[in-house]
């Protein structure tokens, strides 16, 4: 096992048992869920990034590249429902869900992209010094990366937002989010 298979292994055992935590303390407090939802998507984020390091050949290691791509646009989906349900905690998660139509809508594009040849033509394998694979992107990357940063953006001004309007308790989890968000965009 290389240093990057140790960190992601690392990464999912932390992100999971901080994420079931959370969801235990309250489980039937709308944050708590979305928290868990948070959780889940980091859990496939990475879970695919495991994945592909033990991809024997270029066609699988193209696949969890793909679907890793995937994952991670709904990271920054998975923040903003988190902080929907901070900001308010009356609202039933299901409705929360429905009030962000855009993003899924955005996210169901996105997912179609990042399996096309348009986004990525392929992976050379990791070999000699590389331990990681190198994968040859197309003119889709851009706009995936266009939509992250976009969604990044959204979010953190969001965030700000909420923050400035909030109070107490609900102000201090936000910022804990918008910690979040910082972090994700490192």
């Amino acid at each position: 096992m290389n240093l990057f298979q140790l960190s992601i292994f690392t990464a999912i055992i932390a992100n999971t048992l901080i994420g079931l935590f959370a969801f235990g303390l309250q489980i039937r407090r709308t944050a708590n869920q979305a928290y868990l939802v948070l959780t889940i998507v980091l859990f496939a984020w990475l879970g695919c990034l495991a994945q592909s390091t033990f991809a024997k050949n270029a066609a699988q290691m193209e696949n969890w590249v793909r679907i890793s791509s995937l994952a991670a646009a709904y990271i920054p989906f998975a923040m903003n429902f988190l902080r929907l349900t901070l900001r308010n905690s009356t609202r039933p998660i299901i409705r929360t869900l429905l009030l962000s139509w855009r993003w899924l809508l955005v996210l169901v594009g996105i997912g179609i992209l990042s399996q096309t040849r348009f986004f990525m033509s392929g992976v050379d394998m990791p070999s000699g010094s590389h331990s990681v694979a190198k994968p040859h992107y197309g003119p889709g990357f851009l706009v995936f990366n266009l939509y992250f940063a976009a969604a990044w953006i959204w979010l953190v001004f969001f965030c700000f937002r909420d923050a400035k309007n909030s109070e107490g308790i609900q102000r201090t989890e936000i910022q804990f989010v918008l910690l979040g968000c910082g972090g994700g965009l490192l």
